[in-house]
C-alpha cells in the first residue's frame, strides 16, 4: 500500500472565534504539525501570479501550496489569507475571520501571530441593510459602541403591465434612491466619529441591495479599501441583529487534509 505524496481535503467547516482557539491550541499540543506556514492574501495572490520574488526566501511556502493542491481553489479568493498546519500524513489550513499580514514559516505548530488576531479589540463598522430597513452599528472588540436602526418605506415590485407599472417602477426607483440616501446619511453619523480609527466595514443583506447602496453611498465608496467582502447573515437589520453580529464577524472557515492510500 503507497501513501500519496499530496493531501487530498477531507473536511471543510466553519467556527467561532471560541472554537477557533479551540483548534489552535490542539494544533499547537498535537506534536502532529511540523510546519506552520503563513500567507497573507496578498502574498498569496502575488505567489500565484509569479510576482513574488525568489530571493523573499520563502520558496518552503511554493512547495507547501504544490503538495496541497486544492488548497488553491480553496483560499484562492479568501481576503484574509491562511494558516496551514502540515504534518507528515496531515494538514490543518485556517483561513481566519480578519486579514493577517504575517507571510512566515515556522518548524512547530506555531500560532501566536492567528491567537493575536483572535485577541485583537478590531474596530469594526457593520451596515446593514435589506429594501426598507437598516441597521448600522460600530464594534470596539465585543461592545458595540454606537449603533442606530430605521426604517423606510419601499413599495413592492408592480405586476400589471402598460403605462401604470410604469409610473409604479419610477416611483418605486425614487423611493428606493430615498431610501439608500437615508441610510447613507444614518451611516455617516455613526461610523464618521470612528474614521480614523476602524479597522473593517462589513455588511449584511441582499447582495443586490447592497450592491445599489455601495453605488449610492459616498461614505461606503470611500472606505473601500476597509471593506470585507464575507457578508454577515442577517434576516431582518435591527438592533437585535447588531447585538448578534459580533459572534458572525468572527467566523472563519477550517479545512481539513490528509494524505490517502494508493
Amino acid at each position: 500500500m503507497e501513501i500519496r505524496d499530496q493531501f487530498q481535503l477531507k473536511t471543510i467547516y466553519t467556527a467561532g472565534r471560541t472554537r477557533l482557539r479551540e483548534i489552535l491550541f490542539s494544533a499547537a499540543d498535537s506534536g502532529v504539525y511540523q510546519q506552520t506556514t503563513y500567507i497573507s492574501a496578498d502574498f498569496f495572490n502575488n505567489l500565484k501570479s509569479g510576482g513574488v520574488p525568489s530571493q523573499a526566501g520563502l520558496t518552503s511556502v511554493k512547495e507547501c501550496l504544490l503538495q496541497i493542491p486544492e488548497i488553491d481553489s480553496q483560499i484562492r479568493e479568501s481576503e484574509t489569507g491562511a494558516v496551514i498546519f502540515k504534518g507528515d500524513q496531515s494538514a490543518l489550513v485556517i483561513l481566519p475571520p480578519f486579514p493577517i499580514s504575517e507571510v512566515s514559516i515556522h518548524t512547530d505548530g506555531h500560532i501566536l501571530p492567528v491567537m493575536s488576531l483572535l485577541e485583537a479589540q478590531l474596530v469594526v463598522g457593520v451596515i446593514f441593510l435589506r429594501l426598507g430597513r437598516y441597521a448600522v452599528g460600530v464594534f470596539g472588540g465585543d461592545v458595540l459602541l454606537a449603533s442606530k436602526t430605521g426604517t423606510r418605506h419601499v413599495k413592492n415590485r408592480h405586476r400589471q403591465g402598460g403605462s401604470s407599472q410604469r409610473r409604479f417602477e419610477r416611483s418605486r426607483e425614487r423611493l428606493v434612491r430615498e431610501f439608500y440616501d437615508k441610510a447613507c446619511a444614518v451611516a455617516g453619523d455613526v461610523i464618521s466619529p470612528f474614521r480614523d480609527s476602524i479597522d473593517y466595514l462589513m455588511f449584511g443583506g441582499e447582495r443586490h441591495t447592497l450592491n445599489g447602496f455601495g453605488k449610492r453611498c459616498r461614505l461606503v465608496r470611500e472606505l473601500e479599501k476597509k471593506t470585507l467582502n464575507r457578508r454577515i447573515p442577517v434576516g431582518r437589520p435591527g438592533q437585535k441583529a447588531l447585538e448578534s453580529a459580533t459572534k458572525e464577524m468572527w467566523v472563519g472557515k477550517v479545512l481539513v487534509f490528509s494524505k490517502s492510500c494508493a
